[in-house]
């Protein structure tokens, strides 16, 4: 095309622009209209069967190959990945074409292959996914022709694209809204990952949005458990002086903060008062 390294940065705006409009899909690194790549897609064929079928008779096999193990899926933005085994094991490298339905932070179990992948590293091919590291996270719906689908807005994630299934909770959903979607294990014939929406969200500024992804995505609740309600509940709500000897109650006195902004917690305070030319202070220290 003619086209220069400087002209890298604008064209991989354009393309991420494209990807959003949902004009384009993205796998990967590569780019395609959702049509053509529905008519000419080929099924996947896994590096185990890569290995196979071009496999050197004068070789032999890894005696670990075959082998099962389990660890945690970390995702590079260009598609392939990495799985955590612990246990003082090296990382195995997962290509794209096999790292199945995993996302970013999934627990998975792995089958190790004979060939070697990215730096000499052991090659390794997603099984299933064991545990979600999260189902839920925040995205922006889009609409090409008939079909409702959400872009997360979270890149990390992995997913360019969730097929959002007809629900009661989607009344009133309109392309451009912000919903919080569930993901759903299992994908649609185009192999995207399916989902429904859980709740439309309002627009808020990027403080209280970012605040509400990362609650969503960790799978943090905002209401307490029952049990924790209870026991709280159990506490008097007096204090009494005689079930603490030895302290004193200053609680009726003015103690003023020392702690920073930046403090997670504030439990150390100074008391100053006049007393004629002198002054009083008194510390207090939560310990």
């Amino acid at each position: 095309m003619g086209l220069s390294k400087s002209h890298t940065p604008k064209i991989r705006a354009l393309l991420a622009k494209l990807v959003n409009q949902g004009k384009l899909i993205q796998q990967g690194t590569r780019f395609g209209s959702r049509t053509l790549i529905s008519q000419f897609q080929k099924p996947r064929i896994h590096d185990s069967e890569r290995t196979r079928k071009h496999f050197s008779p004068k070789s032999k096999p890894s005696r670990r190959e075959g082998k099962r193990l389990s660890g945690y899926f970390n995702q590079n933005r260009k598609g392939f990945g990495f799985v955590s085994i612990g246990g003082g094991e090296a990382d195995l490298f997962i290509s794209e074409s096999d790292v199945g339905s995993a996302l970013e932070g999934d627990r998975v179990e792995v089958e190790l292959l004979g060939a070697r992948g990215y730096r000499g590293r052991r090659k390794g091919r997603v099984v299933s996914v064991l545990e979600r590291a999260s189902k839920h996270c925040l995205a922006r719906l889009e609409k090409k022709g008939s079909e409702l689908f959400a872009i997360p807005l979270n890149p990390r994630i992995g997913l360019p694209f969730i097929s959002i299934l007809p629900t009661k909770s989607m009344e009133g959903a309109e392309p451009g809204s912000l919903v919080e979607v569930e993901l759903i294990d299992s994908e649609d014939e185009f192999g995207m990952m399916k989902g429904k929406i859980i709740r439309i969200l309002e627009e808020t500024g990027n403080l209280d949005l970012g605040f509400e992804m990362i609650l969503r995505e960790n799978s943090i609740h905002e209401e307490f458990p029952a049990n924790a309600i209870q026991e709280a509940d159990s506490f008097p709500k007096r204090i009494l002086p005689q079930q603490h000897p030895g302290r004193v109650d200053q609680r009726h006195l003015a103690f003023i903060t020392i702690d920073g902004k930046s403090a997670r917690d504030f439990d150390d305070a100074v008391f100053v008062e006049k007393n004629g030319k002198r002054r009083i202070s008194s510390f207090c220290c939560h310990c």
